[in-house]
């Protein structure tokens, strides 16, 4: 068994243990008490059950730190309360002051644990963002240094490949009549090829340069194709350049960090083609 699927499973015995001491600690005395005191608690407690079956379906790294900020919650919040009770007497319902003093800090050191988790995600996304950026200036400095489109292409696939999500990357040339060239391609399927050609001659160029998404719902994509492809346009002398990354994956989406880094890279090529388009016509 995975360790995030033993976190998980230990957070949701936890949430069932508290609800089943809750309802052994029920208050004697009216309906309106037992409301006030104890319901409450049994809803932390289902909250903590659903956490520990959310994140096991989920599959959430690092579950082991949620229960571990859950465990250590319930277990200060209930010694607080110990502390507190010994000081003006020991009374008869010693172990249903524990119990929710425990419950109450469960819930609490379970939100502060989603949040700390949610926290270094957020942080390892940022950081991973920044590290692809930082490859992508690195490409952009290549390209600007390319002489022949061949160069281009063959970094533009390269980096597609490393930095944007997808299975497969391709550049192409599109001339004033449609005629479309796969310069470079990591794709080679018929259906892959026979897609490329089909969003080469559906996305015109763009003077934001903008990325166009494309999924199984679109009509652009047979059955049969692949689930998801990104694609961009850039305005050539002759035409058009396209820069398109494919993913063949079941449910397969590009998110905005793909969007920004394809955004990013066709900026590069653009300046890179303008440069060589510059260089032929002096060299004319």
């Amino acid at each position: 068994m995975r360790r995030e699927t033993l976190a998980a499973v230990t957070l949701g015995v936890v949430g069932l243990g508290l609800a089943a001491a809750q309802a052994t600690t029920l208050t004697a005395g009216s309906t309106t008490t037992v409301a006030i005191r104890n319901v409450p608690m049994v809803a932390v407690a289902a909250a903590v059950t659903f956490a520990g079956a959310w994140t096991g379906l989920r599959g959430t790294p690092e579950t082991e730190r949620v229960v571990g900020w859950t465990l250590g919650g319930g277990a200060t919040v209930a010694a607080v309360f110990l502390l507190a009770v010994l000081g003006t007497g020991l009374p008869t319902d010693l172990l249903a002051y524990l119990v929710d003093g425990f419950t109450g800090g469960t819930l609490l050191g379970l939100l502060v644990g989603v949040y700390d988790v949610r926290s270094r995600e957020r942080q390892s996304q940022v950081e991973a963002f920044a590290q692809s950026v930082a490859a992508l200036n690195q490409y952009g400095k290549a390209l600007n240094s390319s002489r022949t489109v061949d160069e281009i292409s063959g970094l533009c696939v390269e980096a597609v490949e490393l930095l944007v999500s997808g299975d497969g990357a391709a550049f192409l040339l599109v001339d004033e009549t449609d005629d479309v060239t796969v310069v470079d391609s990591t794709l080679r399927r018929d259906d892959e090829l026979a897609t490329l050609e089909s969003l080469a001659t559906a996305v015109d160029p763009d003077d934001d340069i903008e990325a166009v998404r494309y999924d199984e719902t679109t009509v652009e994509l047979a059955a049969d194709s692949p689930d998801a492809a990104l694609v961009i346009a850039v305005e050539t002398a002759r035409g058009r350049a396209m820069i398109v990354s494919m993913s063949t994956a079941t449910g397969a989406e590009y998110d905005d960090e793909d969007v920004d880094l394809l955004e990013t890279l066709a900026a590069h090529v653009s300046t890179a083609l303008a440069g060589i388009e510059t260089a032929d016509a002096v060299g004319d």
